[in-house]
């Protein structure tokens, strides 16, 4: 009779066993977790949002989930599982400095120049790239006419319709970032010949090899007209002609 309550016990207590195991794993993990929450809740955010967007709202576009109150996941949600696509954003960086702390570094596209098609603007870089396209039109890019566009495929180069015209273009813009100008926009003639206006000035500069000596110009040129608009024409500007025909802009 003892033997058999005896046996009964130890089937009781054999049976009882894998739930107490169970139930230290639930309290284990339950602790993980409240220790989890306390430790990486996200308190100190640093955004460095470049140009083309505010810091408010690189918070509203990344923090979009509950998750996201805490580093780890938050983290590891943007740079591997959900990442981000901003237009003219090239990436977007998450680095986690502490436990409670994370900076955001939003990395923009290399943008030269744009040019309209179907209502919209279509951005391309310094390889003649299209990278981006939007509707609405970038402060501080010129705004390229005059060319044949027929269409783009982003990540490919545009064609503007004619041979060795992009290798002009490009020398001009990067000769107005030399001499920290900002051109509205840049036109090309029926025979190429170059048109910017800088400004609210019509700067005329005609064909030629090389721009370097008539852009280099233009910031003394300006810098010498009393206030106004004006049409500045370097059509005929060369190193044995430096007179610069000047008038004002109708």
């Amino acid at each position: 009779m003892r033997r058999n309550d005896e046996n009964e016990e130890l089937a009781a207590n054999k049976s009882a066993a894998p739930l107490i195991i169970r139930l230290i794993v639930l309290l284990a993990l339950a602790a993980a977790v409240i220790v989890f929450l306390t430790c990486f809740k996200l308190e100190n955010v640093e955004i460095r949002p470049g140009s083309h967007y505010t810091e408010e709202e690189i918070r509203q576009r990344l923090f979009t989930k509950k998750t996201d109150a805490y580093t780890v996941l938050f983290v590891f949600r943007i740079n591997k599982l959900d990442v981000p696509k901003l237009t003219f954003v090239e990436k977007v960086d998450v680095e986690m400095t502490d436990r409670n702390s994370v900076i955001i570094e939003v990395h923009d596209k290399a943008i030269t120049g744009c040019i309209e098609h179907m209502g919209s603007f279509v951005y391309f870089d310094r390889e003649g790239i299209a990278v981006d396209s939007s509707s609405s039109r970038l402060e501080g890019i010129p705004l390229v006419k005059g060319v044949e566009f027929g269409g783009y495929t982003q990540g490919k180069p545009v064609d503007l319709g004619r041979p060795g015209l992009f290798d002009t273009l490009l020398e001009i813009i990067m000769l107005l970032g030399k001499n920290k100008l900002t051109a509205d926009d840049i036109c090309f003639g029926v025979r190429d010949d170059v048109t910017m206006h800088i400004g609210g000035n019509e700067i005329q500069l005609g064909v030629c090899e090389n721009y370097d000596l008539k852009v280099n110009n233009i910031n003394p040129a300006l810098a010498a007209l009393p206030e106004g608009t004006y049409v500045i024409d370097l059509r005929n500007y060369t190193e044995n002609n430096r007179e610069i025909d000047v008038r004002p802009l109708e």
